[in-house]
């Protein structure tokens, strides 16, 4: 892209990314620091992956498992309402993250949940984590 093209759209790109920016981040590093059991097991995971600051690189898929329910379970922290035509739906998040018809251990932070490979979340519903609204208002940066 010319800087031309992305000097005229960096305002739209701002203003599209910049809820998900902001708050993504927060959660990220809030989530882990406020449970202790789950912070050694991510920072392992990602001195394996990164064992130098030369190796970080934006463009490289990123492999470390815990990342991206990492990602997903700091959205839980976001409350949300969901809007259709002439219609307005609110949905507490909080409640819902933390149901135990929703998770098991619903108060708990547990990324193996989002991992799909732990049979005591076998039942657990990660669809249920939907902190933007859906269709064509959903996050942008999320696909």
């Amino acid at each position: 892209m010319s800087f031309d093209k992305l000097w005229k759209n960096a305002g739209l790109l701002a203003i599209a990314g910049s809820e998900t920016t902001f708050t993504l981040p927060s959660g990220a590093l809030f989530l882990p620091s406020a449970h202790a059991d789950t912070l050694p097991k991510l920072k392992e995971e990602v001195w394996l992956m990164f064992r130098d600051k030369a190796d970080i690189i934006l463009s490289m898929p990123i492999k470390a498992p815990r990342l991206t329910p990492k990602a997903v379970s700091s959205l839980q922290e976001i409350p949300c309402l969901k809007k259709e035509i002439r219609t307005t739906v609110g949905v507490w998040h909080w409640a819902t993250y933390r149901s135990t018809e929703q998770f098991t251990q619903a108060e708990e932070l547990h990324l193996e949940r989002f991992l799909g490979q732990e049979p005591r979340y076998a039942d657990d519903r990660p669809d249920a984590v939907q902190p933007f609204p859906v269709g064509p208002r959903d996050c942008l940066g999320r696909n």
